[in-house]
């Protein structure tokens, strides 16, 4: 997606993770840089989540920043459909856009979404608001017992106040989140899995 030459605004992909990865993406890795997070933040749930985005985000800084998870199919025309949405909102108007347009699928094919929520990884974000989410996340964290919800406004947490910005499904091809194990020792570490209907119909 980072190397599509039709965007509009460079872009630059980053990836966080505890092993070196470039030598596994078969795709040019010119624009994609690789930050290996410190054993420090690892295996601390939602805590390792923001501060891996914080020092990514603190190494490349940039306007605008569109979140991914390794767990989430996009479209091929993801960051294209979003960049020229970018384009068109007046700045004073947005803090961060909400791609809407999402499936579930596991092992019992398509999974049509139960509950409508904003997932971090479908979300971009401009770059001071992304900042001062995560900040206040992170003290969220420690006063829940080393929880949080991650997302802005999600059931009352902070960021009540941004102002978003929704594509829905309209022309836009949807997004698929990939719930492999929906079973109580999961593998995720958010419960996004469990705002799609369990069985596909």
């Amino acid at each position: 997606m980072v190397a599509n030459p039709l965007l509009p605004i460079y872009t630059l992909g980053v990836v966080v993770s505890i092993s070196p990865i470039l030598e596994m993406l078969e795709n040019n890795t010119r624009k994609i840089k690789n930050i290996l997070a410190p054993i420090k933040i690892i295996e601390k749930g939602h805590l390792s989540i923001i501060e891996k985005i914080l020092l990514a985000i603190e190494q490349f800084p940039t306007d605008y920043i569109s979140l991914h998870e390794h767990d989430v199919l996009y479209p091929e025309e993801y960051l294209l459909s979003i960049q020229t949405v970018l384009m068109e909102v007046p700045l004073d108007n947005i803090d961060y856009l909400a791609y809407n347009n999402l499936i579930g699928v596991n092992k019992t094919g398509y999974q049509n979404r139960g509950i409508i929520d904003f997932p971090l990884s479908t979300l971009t974000f401009k770059h001071h608001s992304i900042k001062d989410l995560l900040q206040n996340k992170r003290k969220e964290y420690y006063l829940n017992n080393s929880w949080c919800y991650l997302e802005p406004r999600y059931k009352g947490s902070y960021g009540g106040h941004f102002k978003r910005v929704q594509l829905g499904k309209g022309s836009l091809l949807p997004a698929v989140h990939i719930n492999m194990n929906q079973t109580t020792n999961n593998h995720h570490i958010s419960n996004h899995y469990l705002t799609y209907e369990p069985i596909s119909r």
